[in-house]
Formats: structure tokens, sequence, C-alpha cells
């Protein structure tokens, strides 16, 4: 097998081999036909990964012998890579290992993931003296603060504090955490499947859109096996979006929403597929692997390594945003009722809120989407946004024709120039529909990361869902830009070592979203230039629908918080008494198909989409507050909070932009409508 570091190669059918390495449960949604080619994808980037870090761990000590080599904090990205190569990987087989149980499709995979494990632990075990050149290093004196907290930040995530006695638990815990979180994902799963229903009468459907009932249609034919069309059915409504989304914005039947929302908001807790118990075994578990660790709890272990650095900032942070949002969300929804009873909706519920939102918007508007969307040519836009960053931030994204043999229609490849001419990265750009395949409306993965050492450049995958008819909704600009700014932040981040803070994370992404309702940007972008009066309902649109959105993020970052803070209770009572709150609206939250906290990463910091956005808008107003600095302040963002060169703490870099390392919640309540 050809193990050659050169992970392009293992991309699947419609862009998801990184996003199936980091999640296998993915293989429940893909089609038959990858599946076998997915695997395959998983077992080759675990190989020649592995490969990889065995000819780099030996480089290094090569070097460390004949004394060409010792740490330094320039070098200091090539340790953490080397020691926590074999955690990643470790962590990764075992999650695929765990995964056979569910799945008899990996019992192949699993026979040939064994023998790694063996060169797993002798990458540990050899990175002893790396894990003990980091520690020097922290220790030596005058080395600025931010340095030393990045250190120990470092050394935290391989178990620098660990008692040795305590290590035998420690490792039994990890593998349980991941029997619970495979356990989570698996239920979330198969309670789907046994959640969906057949529909046979096209009259229950008025309302939807063709393209939607074309879905349900494949999803009868493929799932139920049925002899099904879009015209006369029968149809199959699963859990997942975009039917789910469909369903609530633009169903007329009034009982048919109803009960797709109940079961909506079972999946993850029917009687054969219940994550109850499965979540309160993770909260036991993650507060107990933090005091290993060394923490009080799991809560202060998450926000030790963020800007908010305790559970009372973030608290005061949301609530001081509710306290401004609950007012004008209950007297929306008001409106919404009386709306509603116009419609003949006379028992508003719930189920109701999306449909009556989209009907109520759609009444008052005084421009057609398809006008506004017309404006916008999808070749065109996708230029102009590359232009846009070419003339604020000095980067060129250029298209390549070397090769254009990739894994589906569409598919293009650019690489990212430097103003210089440097090559720092590249993108695959996969934009295009493909509903029968693609899961998710969009997201950015990692190809391959960037190792300066060895002068490899990172590649990245954008990848969407648009329903595209040659041109872009203002939605899927917005979406184009936030994806770029994660794309951009991963090529441009100099090293690992200066990755930000967990609640910064979303500003580079969120900044650049930002683009999409700049009205001089619009204009670029449009063809023919779109007037001001459309930039005008664009904004009033966008204010109209925002502020029950707002509470509902609001809401979930509280959640999020309670249920790690007050640990000695059961989720369902943390649960049920933030509901009672904070909630106006019953039933919109289900925790036992919350994936962000207990399988994304998000545990404890979920707040950070709403601290990263508030960061961003910031970001925006410094940017624009003086037309004549523009390009310097934007060349000024590059550096500071795109590249990090100069190492800097989310706290000083913050503090230098925006003279607080606290975001000011004004300028979010003011994005919001509010």
């Amino acid at each position: 097998m050809d193990c050659e570091f050169n992970t392009e190669k293992f991309l699947m059918p419609d862009g998801c081999a990184s996003e199936f390495f980091e999640n296998p449960i993915l293989q429940f949604k893909c089609p038959p036909e990858f599946t076998k080619m997915a695997h395959e994808n998983i077992k080759l980037g675990l190989k020649c990964g592995l490969e990889f870090y065995k000819i780099n761990f030996k480089n290094f000590e090569e070097e460390i012998e004949n004394g060409t080599r010792s740490v330094t904090w320039e070098n200091v990205v090539d340790y953490v890579e080397i020691i926590e190569a074999p955690k990643f990987f470790g962590e990764k087989i075992l999650e695929l290992l765990l995964m056979v149980n569910y799945s008899n499709l990996l019992q192949d995979v699993a026979k040939e993931l064994n023998p790694l494990i063996t060169v797993v632990e002798d990458l540990k075990e050899r990175s002893t003296n790396f894990h003990s050149a980091l520690k020097n290093l922290r220790n030596q004196k005058g080395l600025p603060h931010f340095k030393k907290a990045y250190l120990s930040r470092t050394l935290d995530r391989i178990n620098d504090r660990i008692n040795p006695k305590l290590q035998k638990e420690f490792e039994q815990l990890k593998k349980v955490k991941y029997e619970n979180i495979v356990k989570y994902k698996s239920n979330i799963m198969s309670s789907k499947e046994e959640l969906a229903f057949l529909v046979y009468k096209r009259s229950e459907f008025l309302g939807m859109p063709s393209d939607i009932l074309n879905q349900m249609s494949a999803n009868a034919k493929k799932i139920k096996n049925l002899n099904s069309s879009a015209e006369n059915g029968p149809w199959l409504l699963t859990m997942d979006p975009p039917i789910s989304h469909a369903v609530n914005k633009y169903l007329k039947n009034k009982l048919l929403r109803e009960k797709f929302w109940k079961r909506l908001t079972q999946v993850g807790c029917t009687k054969n597929y219940n994550n109850s118990e499965v979540i309160d075994r993770l909260r036991e578990v993650m507060e107990r692997l933090a005091q290993i660790n060394g923490y009080a709890s799991y809560i202060q272990s998450i926000l030790a390594n963020s800007m908010a650095q305790n559970s009372s900032t973030v608290l005061n942070f949301l609530e001081k945003l509710y306290n401004k949002t609950k007012d004008k969300v209950n007297e929306k929804l008001t409106n919404l009722k009386s709306y509603g009873s116009l419609l003949g909706i006379k028992n508003f519920l719930v189920s109701d809120l999306y449909y009556i939102e989209n009907k109520y918007f759609n009444a008052y508007r005084n421009v057609n989407a398809t006008a506004i969307q017309q404006h916008f040519p999808k070749e065109h836009v996708i230029n102009e946004i590359f232009n846009v960053i070419k003339d604020l931030f000095k980067i060129d994204i250029m298209e390549s024709k070397d090769n254009d043999d990739f894994y589906a229609p569409n598919v293009r490849f650019y690489n990212v120039y430097d103003v210089d001419e440097e090559h720092l990265g590249s993108i695959y750009l996969d934009i295009d529909s493909r509903r029968q395949t693609k899961t998710s409306l969009a997201w950015t993965s990692t190809i391959r990361r960037s190792v300066p050492s060895l002068n490899v450049k990172p590649i990245v995958l954008i990848a969407a869902n648009f329903d595209l008819q040659g041109t872009l909704t203002i939605a899927n600009i917005q979406i184009f830009f936030h994806e770029l700014g994660h794309a951009l932040q991963i090529i441009l981040t100099s090293n690992y070592a200066s990755q930000p803070y967990k609640d910064a994370d979303e500003a580079p992404s969120k900044f650049m979203e930002h683009f999409a309702l700049n009205h001089e940007v619009l204009k670029r972008l449009s063809l023919p230039r779109i007037p001001e009066e459309i930039l005008n309902h664009i904004d009033k649109q966008h204010r109209n629908i925002s502020c029950i959105k707002l509470l509902k993020k609001i809401f979930q970052g509280i959640l999020d918080q309670k249920i790690f803070l007050q640990i000695n209770e059961s989720w369902s009572t943390v649960n049920k008494n933030v509901f009672n709150k904070y909630d106006p609206m019953t039933n919109t939250l289900n925790l036992c198909n919350f994936k962000h906290i207990f399988i994304y990463g998000y545990g404890g910091s979920y707040y950070s989409y709403l601290w990263s956005e508030a960061i961003a808008l910031q970001l925006h107003h410094y940017l624009y507050q003086d037309d004549h600095s523009l390009k310097e302040k934007a060349m000024k963002i590059r550096r500071l909070v795109f590249e990090r060169k100069n190492m800097s703490s989310d706290f000083e870099i913050f503090e230098l932009l925006l003279g607080s390392n606290i975001p000011d919640e004004a300028y979010l309540l003011q994005y919001y409508g509010l």
C-alpha cells in the first residue's frame, strides 16, 4: 500500500472523508456503495498517518541525538505534533474498534487496525523525551505568561497532570467515555430510523417544495424499498434536514406538522433508543476525568482555557443577553399567534411557529426572494468574494486546472497564495447540492494539516449543499463567507501553537460571514448591480427573523453551562428547571439529541458561538469605522486574528484591537434587531 503522505487522495465521494474519519457513525448515513470506500479511506488514512509520524519521530530523534535540534518556542509546534500524534491516532482506533459492536461492516477494519495499536504504543513511549522538553521550556525564566499558559494547556491535553497512581483509572474511564459517545450517536441514528414514517396522500403535502417531495420519494425507495415517485408517493418523512426544515417552514397541514414535530423531539429518547442514562453517565465520566487531570470539575477544565475563564462570566454574559431579548421575543410570539389566527390556526403550538413566521414574512415583504437571488450569479459571486479577500487581506485564491479528476462533478481545486506569491495552502470547493449523499448544509474540514518543519502546506475542504440554479441566495453567500473564514484560519494560522481559545475559535468565520450583509460588498457581488432599496429590504428581512434565533442560542448556552455545573442532579431535572425559567416556547431543544455538547466537543463551551459572534461584530465595527485606514486595519486583523504570528493570547489580541477582552453584547443586540 502506497503510504506517501498525500491525504488529498483519501477524499471519499461527497467530500466527507475527513468528516467520516472524525465521526465513523456517518457510515449509517452514507449510501451502501460508498461504505466500503469510506472504510478503505479510514484504514489508509490511519496507516499512512502513522507511517508519516514514525518517520518524523525518527528524524527528530536523530537530530536530538546529534545535537542539531533542541526545543525552542519557535519550533514548539513540531514537538506538540509529535506528542499529540499517538494520542490522536489511539483515540481514533479506539473509537473505530468500539464501532464494531454497532456494525458488522467494520469487522474487517478492526482486524487491520489491531496491529496499529502496537505502533501507537511505541510512539507514546518514544515521545517521552519530547514531553520532557516541553516541560523544560515551560519552566524557563522570562518566558511570557501567554506562552507558559499555552504550554500548560498543551501538557494538560497530553495528561501531564495525572497522578501515575490514577493512570489506570484514567485509561478505563476514557474507554467508558468513548463507549457512551458511540452509544449516544447510535441511539440518535437508530431512533431517527424508528421515527421516520410514510405518508400516502399527495394532498397532505400542500406547500411543500418539489425538491423535498423528490427527496422523500427517494427515501421511500432507498430505505423502505418501495416503488415510489415524487408525484404519486408514497413519501418517507425522515428526521434530518433538509426535510425537517421544510416540514416546519412550508407544510400547510397543521396535524401532520404537529405529528412530525412530536417525533422530531423524540430523537434519541424513544423507548428502544434512549440516551437518558447515557447523558448522566457521560457527565459523570467527564467530571471524573477532569478531576484526575487536576481540576476541581469538568466545567473548570473547559473554562480555564478560555477567554471567559469561569462560568460566572459566561452566565453573566448570557443573562445580560437574555434579559434584553426576552420581552422582544414574547412580543413577536404574540404577533405571530395573532397572525396565525388570521390563517385559521387557533390553537398555537410550537410546531406552528416557523410556518407562521414564514407566512408572516412573505405577506409583508415587498421584494420577491427570486428577484433578489437573480442579482447573484454563482460564478460572478465566487470570483468577487475572492477579489474582496485579495483587496482586503492581500491573499490570492486561484483555481488550479492541473487536475480535474475529483471524486464528484463540479468539485474545484484552488491554491492560496500570499501577496509575494508564496504558496500558503489549498482548498477543495464542493458546494453543489447532492442531497442523496450529503447530510449537512455546509462544513469545512482539514484534509491535511500544516507541518511547518517539513514544509507541508494545509489542504482544506469547503463543502456545502446549496440548491443552485446558477445563482446564490443571501443565505448561501453568508454560509460561503463563513466557511471561507474557517478555511483561511486553518491555512493562515502560522502553527498549532497559536490556535485560539475555544470561545474565540469561531470569531474569524463569524467575522467573514458579516461581509455578506455589507452593502458595498453586496454591490460588488451583484450582477446587475443591486439597488439600494433591495439592500435595505435585506437588512429588514434579517432583523425580522433574528430575535427568536438569538434567544434559542442563549438558552442552549445556559443549559450547557447548567448541565455541567449542577453535576449532582440528573440531566432531566436540570433540563426542566432551565426550560421553566428561560424558554418562552416549550420543546425547542432535546438534550438527547444535542450532539454539539456530547459529540462535537462543545460541552461547557456552547456559549462560544455567541461570544465569538460578539467579537466578530466588534471587529467589523473596528474595520469600517474609518474608511481611510480600511486596508491597513484589514491587514492588522489578518496578522492578529487569522495568522496569529506574534503568538499572542486571545486576551492580548482583542485587548489590542477592541480595547477589551470581554465582548460587548451591545453589538450583538443591534445585529439581531434589538
